[in-house]
């Protein structure tokens, strides 16, 4: 048990809600506005732009305009605000899709854009995540590959579930293939942004980002083989040319 006045350790992250208990609602999440909404807006500028253990409470702050004892209020310490701003990030997407299917049926299209719309807030949330957990130079892999693996990722198979069960997707294709494809195609290039750049002399910002997307999910979607028919076509255009 921590000794009195001590910070507490290994805060849990609360797990997303399951289908039985239903979506997040975006109206539960704390205002930007609020003391700690502006913690967790600075959280994520500050995790996201400096290494973790660089970040002091000082500096999350001042970024947040606010008294570092309210850390403690919110978050007991700087780990806590590190793990609340990992899960509010990640739950962003799934308030995306909550609020964007209230009018509209859930699409194939829509589990991408979430992404997209969530990272473009956020651009630099993908390098912390390969940072945290692919090249372990992070503080809680383990705990936050926990959290994916028994929270986030069984809710967005569940989603792609219900897509094939829907006629959506063939029910042939296999929904953890597809999850992770989808995953790779939103995340990859923000990873690699700066190296895109460099490579097609292209500049990556939001406008690029929504074509590329849209590109990819038109590929997803079609393919990029040209069906018969077409080949038919062109080749009877070409007999036609000679003639």
């Amino acid at each position: 048990m921590a000794k009195p006045g001590r910070p507490k350790k290994n805060l849990p992250i609360s797990p997303v809600p399951t289908a039985a208990t239903g979506m997040p609602n975006s109206s539960n999440q704390p205002s930007k506005d609020s003391a700690r909404g502006k913690l967790l807006e600075a959280a994520k500028t500050c995790f996201t732009q400096t290494p973790y253990h660089k970040v002091t409470t000082r500096m999350l702050a001042a970024e947040a305009g606010v008294t570092p004892a309210l850390i403690r209020y919110y978050f007991i310490n700087k780990e806590g605000l590190y793990k609340a701003m990992f899960e509010a990030v990640t739950g962003d997407v799934l308030n995306f899709l909550e609020s964007y299917s209230e009018n509209q049926p859930l699409t194939l299209e829509m589990l991408p854009t979430a992404f997209q719309q969530v990272i473009k807030q956020h651009p630099q949330f993908p390098v912390l995540m390969m940072r945290e957990m692919v090249l372990g130079e992070g503080q809680y892999r383990d705990l936050f590959l926990q959290v994916i693996k028994q929270d986030r990722f069984p809710h967005f198979k569940k989603l792609i579930e219900d897509l094939q069960q829907s006629g959506q997707v063939r029910s042939d294709i296999n929904s953890v293939f597809l999850h992770l494809h989808m995953m790779s195609i939103t995340l990859f290039p923000w990873i690699m942004r700066s190296n895109i750049e460099f490579v097609t002399g292209l500049p990556f910002d939001n406008d690029f980002a929504d074509s590329m997307l849209q590109h990819n999910l038109e590929v997803l979607k079609n393919g990029c083989k040209q069906d018969q028919s077409s080949d038919d076509k062109s080749i009877a255009n070409k007999n036609s040319e000679k003639q």
